[in-house]
């Protein structure tokens, strides 16, 4: 019997993504349209929400291939892409200086 935590992923994942994507944009639209002028931020943060939605693109990847379950419950031939896929996501996802 094996527990899995893929639903729980995916849910999390795509829930906080659509709750950011909202909050951009309401904030880009207050920017550009209310105050009639962006700045340097702005488009950090939509740089930072590029990042963002292929972080969430690649954990919904990552779960088809068998990410949030057991080691040994993942098929034989979805071992290296997931591995693969894990790798992409430390490379892409930003950590804090040590």
């Amino acid at each position: 019997m094996s527990t899995t935590y893929a639903a729980g992923l995916v849910v999390s994942t795509s829930v906080t993504f659509v709750f950011a994507t909202i909050f951009i944009v309401l904030r880009l639209i207050s920017r550009g349209y209310i105050m009639r002028w962006v700045a340097l931020d702005d488009f950090f943060l939509v740089f930072a929400w590029i990042l963002a939605a292929s972080l969430s693109a690649l954990t919904v990847y990552a779960v088809s291939l068998g990410l949030g379950t057991h080691m040994g419950d993942v098929a034989q031939s979805n071992v290296v892409p997931l591995l693969k896929a894990l790798y992409s996501f430390n490379v892409i996802s930003v950590r804090p200086w040590p």
